[in-house]
């Protein structure tokens, strides 16, 4: 992405409800700020007893379409706005963090899954986890 080309905002999706919700928000944002959206989908990592050492190419391969169909729906209600697709490894909220880190980003916009407050913090939800995690200011979108 252009860095000069406006201010970069993150936004995670795992295919739920509340993740094109988020979408919606960030077309609002960039059209209102001049700005962009780097879509996120993380997988968890997977080890070379998962697959004995073979078939990590067809492992790969399988989990760049299953990041894929998490992200097309909001990729496709970002359709028209200036955004970026990136598939990443490792566990949700750290990898949250460190993306919004190293890519510059001004915020996360990011879906909450519909859980209320007790139960998101009883289950450990990836929105909780990510609050305490990423150093920039987050909008949570329910």
């Amino acid at each position: 992405m252009n860095a000069n080309a406006g201010p970069l905002i993150l936004l995670p999706v795992d295919g739920s409800e509340s993740s094109a919700r988020a979408a919606e928000y960030c077309v609002w944002f960039a059209r209102a700020t001049g700005g962009r959206v780097l879509v996120l989908n993380v997988q968890p990592e997977f080890e070379d007893w998962q697959t004995h050492g073979i078939g990590h190419d067809v492992a790969r391969k399988h989990r760049e379409d299953l990041s894929r169909e998490k992200a097309a729906r909001a990729l496709e209600i970002l359709a028209g706005t200036p955004h970026e697709f990136l598939l990443a490894e490792g566990e949700a909220a750290e990898t949250i963090g460190r993306i919004a880190e190293e890519s510059g980003c001004v915020g996360v916009v990011m879906g909450t899954r519909g859980l209320g407050k007790v139960s998101g913090v009883l289950m450990g939800s990836v929105a909780m986890k990510t609050f305490h995690v990423v150093k920039v200011p987050i909008t949570f979108i329910r």
